[in-house]
């Protein structure tokens, strides 16, 4: 029996609450709007650390959002260790004023492949940046994206997402 019954996802979304946690939450919703189905784990209803490895498992794509304490965190490491083992694609992310280098310089050697791609800015402050970083993160991830699936609509949805 399946511990979060909302799956399967179509992205995980991997992250440092403290430091992340407002960024993220309004991507979610936004790539919720768009359709796809997001594991976060504030919205789960268990968040544990064997949910949080069934919600990678369960995930066609992992969303890394890199802060400067991503690789300080215990769950972020076994997340991430989780979805390399298992072949993920991983779309590398970062808040706004995040030093991309920097915050890449703690990672474990184990994860030599990821930073290889640009990261993505996680834009939360304007809401048509916003729609570009989540356009961003749609043209990135695996399955079929229609093209509907690539727009959150035109300005007015975007105000109503503020």
């Amino acid at each position: 029996m399946p511990l979060n019954a909302s799956g399967p996802w179509d992205f995980f979304i991997s992250h440092v609450q403290r430091e992340s946690g407002r960024a993220v939450a309004l991507i979610s919703r936004d790539l919720e709007i768009a359709g796809k189905r997001v594991w976060l784990d504030v919205n789960m209803d268990n968040c544990s650390e064997a949910a949080m490895m069934e919600g990678v498992d369960n995930s066609s794509n992992f969303v890394l959002v890199l802060s400067p304490g991503y690789c300080e965190s215990s769950y972020c490491v076994a997340e991430v260790n989780r979805a390399l083992q298992s072949g993920k694609n991983i779309i590398l992310c970062h808040d706004e004023g995040v030093n991309v280098g920097a915050a890449l310089k703690a990672k474990p050697p184990e994860f030599e492949s990821i930073g290889s791609e640009t990261s993505i800015q996680l834009v939360v402050s304007d809401p048509a940046f916003r729609k570009v970083a989540v356009d961003k993160i749609l043209s990135q991830g695996r399955g079929s994206l229609s093209r509907e699936s690539l727009s959150l609509g035109g300005p007015q949805s975007v105000k109503r997402m503020v």
